[in-house]
């Protein structure tokens, strides 16, 4: 857990279910607070989407500096889909400059539990580059600023 003032100790998937624990006075897993999300319990999903919003303030700075095309959430808290991809999305779009802000996109990566990735899942690329990502793309990538702001995969 980070400390005071930390995105982690705010926005992570332990300081969630913590926030969770101390409103409902009963422990709370993170599979716990991922299936309550999933259920569509409304405490659940607020504080699932004030760490998306939390993290969307965060995302806005480097998006104001690097101006990627792309941002790729991973980590437990991702499963929960739209319930923290909206609130990441709002807060880059609230606190970033106006051109940047439109030009990025924000989708879910791989849960910390799941299996282990090659790179962005196809969904989150444009179109022109899903046709050039595939299966026989090699684990070890490495993702490097361009100009303008893009990103490109290469291997090393």
């Amino acid at each position: 857990m980070g400390n005071r003032g930390c995105l982690e100790a705010i926005a992570s998937p332990v300081a969630v279910a913590r926030l969770l624990e101390s409103g409902r006075r009963q422990p709370v897993s993170i599979q716990d607070m991922l299936e309550m999300v999933a259920a569509g319990d409304r405490g659940a999903r607020r504080a699932v989407a004030d760490a998306g919003e939390a993290v969307g303030r965060a995302v806005a700075d480097l998006v104001n500096i690097l101006n990627p095309e792309l941002v790729v959430v991973g980590g437990d808290l991702a499963q929960t889909g739209g319930v923290l991809l909206d609130p990441i999305a709002a807060g880059i779009e609230r606190h970033s400059v106006a051109p940047a802000a439109a030009s990025v996109r924000v989708c879910a990566g791989c849960s910390a539990s799941g299996p282990r990735c090659s790179g962005p899942p196809r969904s989150c690329w444009p179109s022109r580059h899903a046709r050039s990502w595939s299966s026989s793309t090699p684990d070890r990538l490495r993702f490097a600023p361009l100009t303008r702001g893009r990103a490109a995969a290469r291997r090393f």
